[in-house]
């Protein structure tokens, strides 16, 4: 599709990446089964084909695994409210399941910005356990995609990115959380991710 990624609803007709995918699914369930970092990186060149390989290559095949894994909408940061996108797909999944009144509350605990990154991530994994209830998959990693994490880096005047940085690490390092997080980030931002 020119400059444009390559979605969900192109999976059928994305080809020539399958070692790529291979690798990609079995990294991601081998961290999901026997613990290790819940963050992984598609790292690669602007126009590479990152983000296709997420969302017309992983993302479609991890979702057809519906026991094993949750798998919410990829959504970019936007620099505007990283929350806020966050706050949009976890509301689109529970919408699937007509249960869109079990995040409604929960949303308004979340975006509260006098909460802390750890009682955000409190409300997040209640509500996660209440995706499994209505999904019917208990033992379920919630699978999070944030497309072009490079926008959460900005120049570290960011004011609505370094929340959602605190709140993702409270995620992240929580002994609890059936997450897994996969990011595509361009590697020109690898030195400043790091930092």
């Amino acid at each position: 599709p020119g400059l444009l990624s390559f979605e969900a609803e192109d999976a059928a007709i994305y080809f020539g990446r399958k070692d790529d995918i291979t690798a990609g699914m079995g990294l991601l369930k081998r961290l999901s089964d026997f613990g290790g970092t819940r963050l992984v990186l598609t790292l690669g060149a602007s126009g590479s084909g990152k983000s296709s390989l997420v969302k017309a290559g992983l993302l479609p095949r991890f979702r057809k695994d519906k026991a094993s894994w949750l798998v919410l909408d990829p959504f970019r940061p936007r620099r505007n409210n990283p929350m806020v996108e966050f706050n949009h797909v976890v509301q689109a999944y529970f919408k699937q399941f007509e249960a869109v009144g079990e995040w409604e509350e929960a949303q308004k605990k979340l975006l509260d910005k006098t909460a802390t990154p750890e009682e955000q991530v409190e409300i997040v994994l209640e509500s996660f356990d209440a995706l499994s209830l209505v999904s019917g998959h208990r033992d379920a990693t919630v699978l999070i995609t944030i497309d072009q994490m490079e926008e959460l880096l900005g120049d570290g005047s960011d004011t609505k990115a370094k929340p959602f940085l605190q709140f993702l690490q409270a995620l992240l390092t929580h002994e609890d959380a059936p997450v897994m997080v996969l990011g595509t980030l361009r590697s020109d931002f690898l030195g400043t991710f790091q930092t």
